[in-house]
C-alpha cells in the first residue's frame, strides 16, 4: 500500500491485482504469473509507480518482478541475480523506489540502488533462511529476520552492511517507522525498539502474534496471531492493545497507510480492508 492508500497491489497464491482508488476496485496484472508462479512479497514506491514483487520456487525458478509503470508490466528482474531454485520471499524499498532490499530462503540478501534493475549478493553474511525485512522510507535504515534463528541483521547505510542485533527470541516478521527511529518484531509476543534497533524490549506476553505493521511515525500497529484467530490494532504505540476482528484464517502479511487510517490483511485466500484504524472490516 502507498503512503497515501490510493495504491493497493495484493500477490499470493492466485496471482497479482492491482487497485488505483483505495481498494474499491481491482484489476488482475501478469496473468501468466498467477499460473506459474507462487508470488510471495510485494513492496512499492510512494507514488506506486515502482513495484516489486518476489516468487517462490515451486515447480520452477524463483524470481524477482518489478514494475516500473504502477503495476501494469511485471519483467523479470535478473542483473546480478545468481540463486535460482530458492524462495525469494519477502522485500522492501524506499519511497523513491530506488533502495530495494530482496530476502532469499534459503539463501543470500539482495540489494539494488536502481530501482529493481541491477542486484548486489551480500555475501558477507552466508546463506541462511533470511524471511523478512523492513526498510525506513530513505532506504538507510533496514531490518532483517531469519526464520530459524534469533539473528536479526540492521543496516544504517541502506544495505551496504548489516551488523548483528541482540534480540530475546527469533523475529517472524519486522516492522518500522518512515524515519527508522521506531521498529517492531513479533513472534508470539511483540517487542519494540526505540532506538532504531539497537535494542528490543517485550511488550507484550504470548499472544501467537505473527504477522505487523505499522504507519509512518510508529504509533499505529496492526497485528495477527499465525492462524488469524485474532487481529490487534494499538493506535498510541502499543501502550495500549485492541483485539478488532476474529478471522479464522492464516495470517500472511498487512499493510497501512501514513497516518494507519486505512489497512489491509491478508489471510489465505481472503484479503480485508479497515478505513477506521481496524475498528472494522470488509472483505476486499
Amino acid at each position: 500500500m502507498s503512503p497515501s492508500g490510493q495504491h493497493i497491489t495484493a500477490v499470493g497464491f492466485d496471482g497479482l491485482y492491482v487497485s488505483s482508488d483505495y481498494g474499491k476496485t481491482f484489476t488482475q496484472k501478469a496473468a501468466s504469473l498467477s499460473s506459474t508462479k507462487f508470488l510471495q512479497g510485494i513492496a512499492m514506491s510512494a507514488d506506486g509507480a515502482i513495484q516489486t514483487t518476489t516468487s517462490g520456487a515451486v515447480g520452477g525458478i524463483g524470481s524477482i518482478y518489478v514494475s516500473t509503470d504502477g503495476g501494469l508490466t511485471w519483467p523479470r528482474s535478473t542483473s546480478g541475480i545468481t540463486d535460482l531454485e530458492v524462495y525469494f520471499r519477502s522485500v522492501a524499498m524506499s519511497h523513491d523506489g530506488a533502495v530495494q532490499t530482496v530476502l532469499v530462503s534459503p539463501g543470500f540478501i539482495y540489494v539494488s540502488s536502481d530501482s529493481g534493475a541491477s542486484w548486489t549478493q551480500k555475501t558477507t553474511l552466508g546463506t541462511a533462511d533470511y524471511y523478512h525485512v523492513a526498510m525506513s522510507s530513505t532506504g538507510a535504515t533496514q531490518l532483517v529476520c531469519q526464520w530459524n534463528s534469533k539473528a536479526v541483521w540492521r543496516s544504517t547505510d541502506s544495505g551496504s552492511t548489516f551488523n548483528s542485533v541482540s534480540v530475546p527470541v527469533k523475529f517472524s516478521q519486522v516492522a518500522m517507522s518512515y524515519d527508522g527511529a521506531i521498529q517492531y518484531g513479533v513472534n508470539g509476543g511483540l517487542y519494540k525498539s526505540t532506538d532504531s534497533g539497537v535494542s528490543f524490549k517485550q511488550l507484550t506476553g504470548p499472544l501467537s502474534l505473527g504477522v505487523i505493521c505499522t504507519n509512518s511515525d510508529g504509533s499505529v500497529v496492526l497485528m495477527a496471531d499465525y492462524y488469524g484467530t485474532a487481529v490487534f490494532v494499538s493506535t498510541d504505540g502499543v501502550k495500549t492493545l485492541d483485539q478488532t476482528y476474529t478471522g479464522g484464517a492464516q495470517a500472511m502479511s498487512c499493510a497501512m497507510n501514513s497516518d494507519g487510517t486505512r489497512m489491509v490483511i491478508s489471510m489465505n485466500s481472503r484479503t480485508y480492508m479497515s478505513t477506521d484504524f481496524g475498528s472494522t472490516w470488509s472483505r476486499m
